[in-house]
């Protein structure tokens, strides 16, 4: 048992050692020719990003301050006061028991599952983290006044219930964020899919010899890629990013810049379906930001704004994963540029709370990342003290 323990142990370190992709000459991997063609795409992006709307409208995730309240009282006993009007504090007078959580910032939002039904969702954030998801399908989500009682949260011995400061609230964006997410719905064409609507599982896999193909066996090759949706086996089954990583090399070399770039960013995202999917496996998936990098995208524009949310998302608007988004800008040639960019974003007192938020779990998640010891302190201190500070404007809005 101890000799298969260390083999298993030996098997994951290597695999986690190995190259993931093969590199180009160029130490990338697209080839020379593959990223001219991109360049080229993208010059002219940029000059479409300059004309586009000016002051487009996007609005924050609805969202507002509260607690998380834990009540001796029956659950109908509880509403009964809630719809006379009572507050926290008048509540507390009622129920010597009561247990009033940490004051936090509470989101909702809806969404279409796979079976296309409407789930609703409650999720509860502090400067640390995420703390809390309420997710509900068919049940209904009952507020009265600044109360909000959610499905299941009650038994024999306690209500669990939610304390609004206030209603939630979606306000708009001012122009300078507004025009960083613009910028990545400019280069990202909204009204295309990395894989088509009837896309069936299966594998297919890149010719050798796709350099001398002709332009339609090539774009035949491409839609053949998107209509096949790859799903990992397991942890240490990269096929999903290689097909991804085929279908971006396809594309660049047909110029169907938005597929390109989708795929490309699910790479770096590490946005697959999976079996299962395992921790270890995680160092291997490298993100490939040195290539966005080298064909004149405006990387730290694009990475802050498909990490910001919003309430009124254009349909197939790209987000980027925050802790997969924070590990690529680690590895950025443009870390100085990110971490002002982010420090000005949390301490823009007009940026609605939660993308506040989202920004420093964004920084932190790169501190976490830093291999220099030295800066790694420096930024960790930095970030404690915005925290600090973040929680007063909080505590006293």
């Amino acid at each position: 048992m101890r000799l298969l323990t260390i083999s298993l142990a030996l098997l994951v370190h290597t695999f986690s050692l190995a190259q993931e992709f093969e590199l180009h000459e160029n130490g990338l991997i697209y080839s020379d020719t593959t990223i001219n063609q991109l360049k080229g795409i993208v010059d002219s992006l940029n000059l479409k990003h300059a004309v586009c709307e000016e002051d487009p409208k996007y609005f924050s995730k609805l969202q507002t301050t509260g607690y998380l309240v834990s009540s001796s009282l029956p659950e109908k006993k509880l509403k009964q006061f809630a719809e006379s009007g009572y507050d926290l504090k008048a509540l507390k007078d009622k129920d010597a028991r009561l247990n009033v959580g940490p004051l936090q910032l509470f989101v909702s939002s809806k969404y279409q599952n796979y079976y296309k039904e409407e789930v609703k969702v409650v999720d509860s954030y502090t400067t640390e983290g995420h703390e809390r998801e309420f997710r509900y399908v068919d049940e209904k989500i009952d507020i009265k006044n600044n109360w909000v009682f959610l499905p299941n949260q009650s038994d024999n011995k306690k209500t669990q219930v939610i304390y609004l400061n206030g209603p939630f609230k979606s306000g708009r964006l001012g122009k300078e964020v507004a025009r960083k997410i613009q910028y990545g719905n400019c280069l990202i064409d909204t009204n295309q899919t990395k894989f088509f609507e009837d896309a069936e599982s299966g594998y297919i896999s890149i010719p050798a010899n796709y350099s001398v193909m002709t332009m339609n066996e090539k774009l035949n090759l491409l839609d053949s890629m998107r209509s096949t949706k790859v799903v990992g086996m397991c942890s240490m089954d990269d096929s999903p990013r290689r097909h991804a990583r085929d279908i971006a090399i396809i594309a660049a070399e047909t110029v169907s810049w938005s597929i390109f770039l989708r795929s490309h960013l699910d790479i770096m995202n590490d946005r697959f379906h999976r079996m299962s999917d395992g921790s270890y496996a995680f160092a291997r998936r490298s993100t490939y930001i040195k290539e966005l990098e080298e064909i004149n995208i405006d990387v730290p524009t694009l990475m802050i704004g498909t990490v910001l949310r919003i309430q009124n998302p254009p349909q197939n608007h790209y987000y980027s994963n925050v802790g997969r988004a924070g590990r690529a800008i680690s590895e950025s040639s443009d870390l100085v540029v990110f971490e002002n960019l982010i420090l000005n974003l949390i301490a823009d007192k007009d940026l609605d709370l939660f993308n506040r938020l989202i920004m420093i779990y964004l920084y932190e998640t790169i501190v976490n990342y830093t291999e220099d010891e030295s800066k790694k302190a420096k930024m960790s201190e930095k970030i404690e003290q915005v925290k600090i500070e973040l929680d007063e404007f909080i505590g006293n809005n």
